[in-house]
């Protein structure tokens, strides 16, 4: 299992929430593949990555709207990367079907996700929006 400790958690309750969701997930498929049951986990991870992209970050692109967040542009464009790279991945299984190699594409995928967006860009988003809220700049509420 992944430790999840608070490594993610911002304080902010929707992305803590769906953060904790995103690394359950990613756990799940970790386990599965090293009991050799990749293959049953992964159409169960790739429908929740899927609705994360379309639930979860619109909310979080609203957000930073709402906070009139300064680097709101390089944000999405990670989204948008990331959004692409998932559509590669799902377009590989539907037409050339399952793999061995399929889960751990994901899963790494996952993880760089974790590790430099989760960990990192949206530390950076909710300091900001934390500093915007202590000076009462911007309409951070």
């Amino acid at each position: 299992m992944i430790k999840t400790g608070n490594g993610f958690a911002n304080g902010i309750e929707f992305m803590d929430q769906q953060h904790t969701f995103f690394v359950a997930s990613m756990s799940r498929l970790l386990e599965a593949m090293k009991n050799g049951e990749g293959k049953e986990e992964i159409r169960k991870t790739m429908r929740f990555v899927e609705l994360h992209i379309l639930k979860y970050f619109p909310r979080e692109e609203e957000f930073m709207r709402e906070n009139n967040y300064h680097d709101i542009d390089f944000h999405i464009t990670q989204h948008k990367k990331f959004r692409a790279d998932f559509e590669e991945i799902k377009e590989i299984y539907f037409s050339k079907g399952y793999s061995v190699s399929l889960p751990l594409t994901l899963q790494r995928k996952m993880q760089d996700w974790l590790t430099n967006h989760i960990c990192k860009a949206d530390r950076i988003l909710v300091d900001y929006v934390n500093s915007v809220r202590k000076t009462g700049g911007g309409s951070a509420g």
